[in-house]
């Protein structure tokens, strides 16, 4: 069933298929399943999906998981994501990025909004190193 969870198109189906395969993992007591249905397809589909919070509250229990049955790759890895998912920068361009791949009227919001802010980037960029230059030369 996992198979089929993750082979489909559809992210929120897949999501769907993913949890419910994470319940039968729960039922049956696997936690390493669990920790790895949990760390490498549920919370990847959930950031598929732009569901952020979600993601890191999945990685924060597969990594829980991971804990208890002592498993030091999944601890690692789980530890990892939710830092890239809560830093600063990267957390801010990636839902950046997630929103211009969720359809192609967002994707054109992005581009437009490059195509603004690139010449004014360009030149506070040369401003800049005039500036500096010009500084440089006044010193002397």
């Amino acid at each position: 069933m996992q198979e089929l969870a993750k082979s489909q198109s559809d992210p929120r189906q897949g999501l769907e298929a993913l949890q419910i395969v994470q319940e039968i993992y729960e039922q049956i007591g696997d936690k390493y399943s669990q920790s790895r249905n949990l760390l490498f397809f549920i919370s990847e589909r959930q950031i598929k999906c732009g569901e952020i919070d979600a993601a890191i509250l999945s990685l924060r229990q597969a990594e829980a998981i991971a804990i208890e049955i002592d498993y030091e790759p999944f601890v690692n890895r789980a530890s990892r994501q939710i830092s890239q998912l809560t830093s600063g920068f990267m957390g801010g361009f990636m839902t950046f990025i997630r929103f211009a791949q969720t359809g192609w009227v967002q994707f054109g919001l992005c581009f437009l909004l490059g195509l603004i802010a690139f010449p004014f980037l360009l030149i506070a960029a040369a401003a800049i190193v005039l500036w500096r230059i010009f500084q440089a030369l006044t010193k002397r």
